[in-house]
């Protein structure tokens, strides 16, 4: 793939640049405004949540959640109240969808040419494409990632602009549920002379919230290798929870 042009911004400046996040949550959320779905700060007030330890309980008497939302995130709580285990989706090998996608802290690679960017994730080989310069379909065809189509702007910022996720996909790695209006609006903000990202997430859904929300992540550049990761090979028992089963092929790939 070519190098990008003047007045492009360049995220991938050498053969094993690749971006690594030091925002703790993942995603923070924007200290005003509409918030998004969150873990129960009464639950965990004698310790901090840590994903890695712990199933979330989730704060679902936040007003920005329609009823239907706060109805399935009340759900899952008494599931894991219960002692039943409540991994994200993406743990039984299926899409995270948008904005979960962005949670991983890991390595992040971001691939230019004239027409397409396509973000990889150092987990899972997940692979997002977005067609620069281009308008949405009438009608996209639901999918993990939705429909991404993007733009550059003021030399430093590659926008993103995506419809069409799937419903089966979250906004987050706490199974938060969306509508099929979900819009998700990227903005990918080169700073610090091209050595960090800062990156804006809007997101909207008037089936699923009552307002628009912000989030936010912080990229720093370093030097990493792509690492090919097959999740469904993985062999760990927590992934079979009784939620949804291992994705299967309906036919070979080739």
């Amino acid at each position: 793939m070519a190098a990008p042009s003047d007045g492009i911004p360049n995220f991938s400046p050498a053969a094993n640049a690749a971006w690594q996040s030091d925002t703790r949550e993942g995603l923070a959320a924007s200290p005003e405004g509409p918030q998004p779905a969150s873990i129960d700060p009464a639950f965990f007030k004698d310790r901090p949540y840590d994903m890695d330890t712990a199933f979330p309980v989730m704060d679902a008497s936040n007003p920005n959640l329609e009823p239907w939302v706060a109805q399935a995130l009340t759900a899952q709580n008494e599931r894991v109240l219960k002692g039943l285990p409540l991994q994200p989706r993406s743990s039984s090998c299926w899409p995270h969808g948008l904005p979960a996608y962005m949670r991983y802290n890991g390595p992040t690679f971001i691939i230019q040419s004239a027409n397409e960017v396509v973000i990889l994730k150092n987990q899972s080989s997940e692979v997002r494409r977005v067609r620069l310069n281009a308008p949405h379909s009438a009608q996209p065809k639901p999918s993990g990632y939705g429909e991404s189509v993007g733009h550059y702007e003021n030399g430093d910022t590659l926008v993103i602009d995506t419809i069409g996720l799937d419903e089966r996909t979250h906004v987050d790695l706490f199974r938060t549920p969306h509508s099929p209006a979900l819009h998700v609006i990227e903005r990918w903000r080169l700073i610090n002379g091209g050595r960090e990202i800062e990156l804006r997430v809007y997101v909207e859904d008037p089936g699923a919230f009552k307002a628009p929300y912000v989030v936010t992540k912080h990229y720093t550049r370093t030097d990493a290798r792509w690492i090919e990761v097959i999740c469904a090979e993985n062999p760990i028992g927590p992934l079979d929870q009784g939620l949804e089963p291992m994705p299967q092929t309906e036919r070979p790939d080739f």
